[in-house]
């Protein structure tokens, strides 16, 4: 127990090193995306959300992160990256921004599960 203690206020202490630095968190309207982007911002990161839900839909979660540290901009920047302009749309818009800097911490959480069916795997 005193193992994972350990590691757990190292890891603490680390996210205290992001304090005036911007993120941009992929995926971060919901579950581990969203815990890392609240956890950047009670560190006084400036955090960029992004989802590919409508900002609408993704208040709460902007929100959340915001309730963390008032006093630090949250951004959201809403596209779909498995959409072939997504990624150059997500790059233009933090372009877009005005933040003091340059991104200091990229976390790609985004992440797209596609089934595939194979149905005949004696060619492969």
């Amino acid at each position: 127990m005193a193992y994972f203690q350990t590691k757990y206020q190292r890891i603490n202490e680390e996210a205290n090193t992001v304090s005036g630095k911007s993120a941009l968190v992929t995926g971060s309207t919901s579950g581990i995306g969203l815990a890392i982007a609240k956890c950047l911002a009670s560190n006084g990161c400036k955090v960029i959300l992004h989802g590919s839900r409508e900002k609408k839909d993704a208040t709460a979660a902007i929100n959340e992160v915001q309730s963390r540290n008032k006093e630090i901009p949250i951004h959201y920047i809403q596209t779909d990256l498995k959409q072939p302009n997504g990624a150059e749309y997500l790059c233009n818009e933090i372009a877009e921004l005005t933040l003091t800097g340059q991104i200091s911490v990229w976390l790609l959480v985004a992440i797209t599960l596609e089934r595939y069916v194979v149905t005949d795997t004696a060619k492969h």
